[in-house]
């Protein structure tokens, strides 16, 4: 008997097929574009980590990749507050002349 077969049989893990693993559910690359180019110049979308169902910080990497792949212009923000135990998303879409205000 191989050492393989032997470990296998000897282990309390569950071996599967690789195609049983269940794919990564999360929103497209199209979803994230459309969201942001919906946006309105000199607008901001007010959402929450619960209605997008991903945290700040991850909306704001998927941005920032996107602004340095050249997918979207320089001109979309995220920024969070929080107030209390409530933590609010602002997604802006700045005007061009606005870009560099914080």
């Amino acid at each position: 008997m191989s050492r393989t077969t032997k470990a296998s049989e000897e282990s309390a893990f569950r071996v599967i097929p690789i195609d049983q693993i269940p794919t990564k559910k999360s929103r497209k690359k199209q979803q994230w574009l459309k969201l942001f180019e919906n946006i309105p110049e000199g607008k901001a979308i007010v959402t929450s980590e619960k209605e997008l169902g991903v945290a700040a910080k991850s909306i704001s990497s998927t941005l920032r990749r996107y602004i340095r792949e050249g997918v979207l212009p320089d001109v979309y923000q995220v920024k969070r507050r929080k107030e209390g135990n409530v933590l609010t998303i602002y997604i802006l879409h700045l005007e061009k002349e606005d870009k560099d205000d914080d």
